[in-house]
C-alpha cells in the first residue's frame, strides 16, 4: 500500500480556504447520513429491518433477459408514488419499448429504475405497516449498491445527472455535487488529497483565485465527463455524478505546475507486515486474556505490545515513508491511476458507473493551464533556483552560489532573497562593499514586500561587517519600530541613535530623537540621558511641529530625576 500523506512545504499563512472547504465538505457529508436516517417509530424500523434483509437476499438482475412482471412493477411503483407523492419524473410508469432490447439500452433502462427505487426508499418509510414495504424490494433488481448507502437518496437528488432535461437543475447540481460523497472512504480521500497539496495552491494564489480556481476546476472537470459520456457512452448518461475529486483534481494540477520540485511523503506498508501485526496481536492478547479474563485489557495490551513491536522491529522493513517530487507522484496518478482506466472503461465498461476518470483528467486540466497561464513554471523555476543557490551557499561555496544568485537577478533584480544570497557570498569572499550594496536591496526588498521578520532578521546578520549599512533613514525608523514591537530594546535604540548621529537635518531625526528619549526613560529607566535627549531636541529642532511632546516628555523625565535626588 501506498499513501501520500503531507509535501515538504511549509507555509507562512493559515490557509482558511482550504480548511473551510473541507469542513463544509465533512459537514454536508454528515448531515446527508443524518437526514436519511432520522428516528423511526418501532414499526417503521422493524419494517426497515426487513427491508435490509430482502434487499440483501434478493438474487442479482439479469442484464440480458427481461423482466417477468414490468406491468405489475410499474403499477405498484405508481400507487406508491401517487399516495406519497414523489416527484412528476418517478411519478410516471415505466414503459416497454417495443421489440428485445440491445445489452446498452437495458442497461440504461436498469439505472433509470435504479434510481427510482431510490424514491421508494424514501417513501417506504411513510408506509405505516411492514408489509406495505415488502412489495417495494421484492422487484428482483432492487440492486445492493444503493440501499447500502443510507444516505444514496438524498445524494441522488443533488448530483449532476447528464441527461437531466432541465438545464437549471443541471447547472445547480455542478455545484452541489461537489460537495457530495458516497461514502466516509470517498470523503476521507479526496479531503487528505485537498490538505495535502491545498495550503500550498492556497498560498500561491490567495484565498479569492483559490477559491474560484477550485470552483472552476469543478466545473471543467463536470464539463469533460459529460462530453465523454455524451459522446462515448450515452447509454451511461443516466448515471449520476458528485463528488469534490474534480475540484481537487485542479488543486494537483496547480501544484504539479507551480511546484513540480517539491517532495511529496509517501507511507507504504507491505501486506506481510499487516499479518505480523495481526498475528502478534491475537497470541499476545489471547495469552493475556487467558491469564486475567478481562477481554478489553488484554486487546488493549495485545495492540500495544504489536504496535510496538511493528514499529521498531518492521520500521523500513514493513512500513516506512520515501518522498519523491511532486510532478511524479501526481504524474503517476494521472497516467496509471486516471489516463489508463478511463480509456480501458471507455472500451470494456462503457455503461458508465463506478470511478469518473474523465472528471478527473477535466479538474486536472483546468488548474494545469490556469497554472500555466499565470507563470507557475516561472515562479517555481524561480523558487528552485534560489533553493540551489542557498544550498550551494552551505555546501558548494561562493562561486556556485553567486552563479545560482547571479541568473536570478538577471530575470528580477528586485529579488530580495537572491540579493541576499549574493551579499553573504560577497562576505565569505571579504568582498565588503559589494556585500553592503547586495544587503541593502535585499533588506529594502523584503520591506516593501511585507515580510517584516525577514528584513529585520537580515540587518541583524549585516551589522557584524556592516554597522554602518548604507539604508534610506524612513527604513532605518521602520525597522527600530519593528524590534520595539518585538521588545528587541537594544536593536531599536541603536538605529534611532543612528538616525540621529548620521541625518540629523531629515525629518525622520525629530521622531528618532523622540522616541529614543522615551525608550530610555521607560524601558532603560535613565531619565537623566532622557532629559539630556530633550535638551539636545530644543536646540537642535526650535521649530519642530513635535516641541509640545518634546517638552512634556522632558518635564516628566526631570520629575523623575527630581523624586530620585539626582543633578539636574
Amino acid at each position: 500500500m501506498l499513501l501520500p500523506y503531507n509535501v515538504d512545504r511549509i507555509t507562512k499563512k493559515v490557509p482558511w480556504v482550504t480548511y473551510s472547504l473541507m469542513g463544509i465538505n465533512v459537514f454536508i457529508f454528515l448531515m446527508s447520513i443524518l437526514v436519511s436516517n432520522f428516528s423511526l417509530p418501532a414499526d417503521r424500523e422493524e419494517g426497515l429491518r426487513q427491508i435490509t434483509a430482502l434487499t440483501q437476499n434478493a438474487p442479482l438482475p439479469d442484464f440480458q433477459g427481461g423482466f417477468e412482471s414490468e406491468e405489475e412493477v410499474g403499477e405498484n411503483r405508481l400507487q406508491i408514488a401517487r399516495r406519497f407523492q414523489l416527484s412528476p419524473t418517478d411519478e410516471a410508469p415505466l414503459q416497454e419499448a417495443p421489440g428485445q432490447l440491445d445489452a446498452n439500452q437495458f442497461t440504461t433502462k436498469q439505472l433509470s429504475r435504479l434510481r427510482q427505487i431510490q424514491a421508494l426508499i424514501i417513501a417506504s418509510k411513510k408506509l405505516e405497516t411492514p408489509d406495505d414495504t415488502k412489495r417495494l424490494y421484492v422487484i428482483s433488481h432492487a440492486y445492493d449498491h444503493f440501499t447500502d448507502e443510507p444516505h444514496y437518496s438524498i445524494l441522488n437528488s443533488f448530483a449532476y445527472r447528464p441527461n437531466d432535461p432541465s438545464f437549471l437543475q443541471r447547472t445547480f447540481a455542478i455545484f452541489t455535487a461537489m460537495f457530495l460523497h458516497s461514502s466516509l472512504d470517498h470523503l476521507l480521500g479526496n479531503m487528505l488529497f485537498l490538505w495535502i497539496f491545498g495550503r500550498a495552491v492556497e498560498e500561491f494564489l490567495g484565498r479569492k483565485f483559490f477559491l474560484s480556481t477550485y470552483l472552476l476546476s469543478g466545473i471543467g472537470a463536470t464539463f469533460l465527463q459529460h462530453n465523454v459520456t455524451a459522446i462515448f457512452t450515452p447509454s451511461a448518461m443516466g448515471v449520476p455524478n458528485l463528488g469534490a475529486s474534480g475540484a481537487i483534481a485542479g488543486v494537483l494540477g496547480l501544484f504539479a505546475v507551480r511546484f513540480y520540485r517539491t517532495k511529496v511523503r509517501i507511507f507504504y506498508l507491505f501486506g506481510w507486515g499487516i499479518w505480523a501485526f495481526v498475528i502478534i496481536f491475537a497470541i499476545v492478547s489471547g495469552i493475556i486474556e487467558a491469564i486475567i479474563q478481562q477481554p478489553l485489557i488484554a486487546a488493549l495490551m495485545g495492540l500495544g505490545v504489536a504496535g510496538v513491536t511493528m514499529y521498531f522491529v518492521g520500521r523500513g522493513n514493513s512500513w516506512g515513508a520515501f518522498r519523491l517530487p511532486s510532478i511524479w507522484v501526481i504524474g503517476i496518478w494521472v497516467f496509471f491511476l486516471n489516463i489508463v482506466p478511463a480509456v480501458w472503461q471507455l472500451i470494456y465498461a462503457p455503461n458508465g458507473g463506478g470511478v469518473a476518470y474523465w472528471a478527473h483528467l477535466g479538474g486536472f486540466l483546468c488548474g494545469a493551464m490556469y497554472a500555466l497561464i499565470i507563470g507557475g513554471v516561472d515562479e517555481g523555476k524561480a523558487e528552485y533556483a534560489l533553493e540551489d543557490a542557498q544550498t550551494a551557499l552551505q555546501t558548494s561555496g561562493s562561486d556556485e552560489a553567486l552563479r545560482h544568485a547571479g541568473a536570478l537577478l538577471q530575470k528580477d533584480a528586485k529579488n530580495p532573497a537572491a540579493h541576499e544570497v549574493a551579499a553573504q557570498a560577497y562576505d565569505r569572499r571579504k568582498n565588503l562593499e559589494v556585500a553592503a550594496y547586495h544587503y541593502g536591496h535585499a533588506i529594502e526588498g523584503y520591506w516593501k514586500s511585507g515580510d517584516r521578520d525577514a528584513s529585520a532578521r537580515l540587518y541583524g546578520i549585516a551589522l557584524e561587517n556592516h554597522p554602518y549599512l548604507p539604508l534610506r533613514p524612513s527604513l532605518l525608523l521602520s525597522l527600530s519600530n519593528h524590534f520595539s514591537q518585538n521588545k528587541m530594546w537594544n536593536e531599536s535604540a541603536g538605529l534611532l541613535t543612528r538616525i540621529v548621529d548620521e541625518f540629523p537635518a531629515v525629518p525622520e531625526a525629530e521622531i528618532a530623537l523622540l522616541r529614543a528619549a522615551g525608550l530610555w526613560m521607560k524601558e532603560y529607566d535613565d531619565p537623566a540621558e532622557a532629559a539630556r535627549m530633550m535638551e539636545m531636541f530644543r536646540e537642535r529642532y526650535p521649530m519642530s511641529e513635535w516641541q509640545s511632546q518634546a517638552q512634556g516628555l522632558e518635564r516628566t523625565a526631570r520629575q523623575l530625576m527630581a523624586q530620585r535626588g539626582l543633578g539636574s
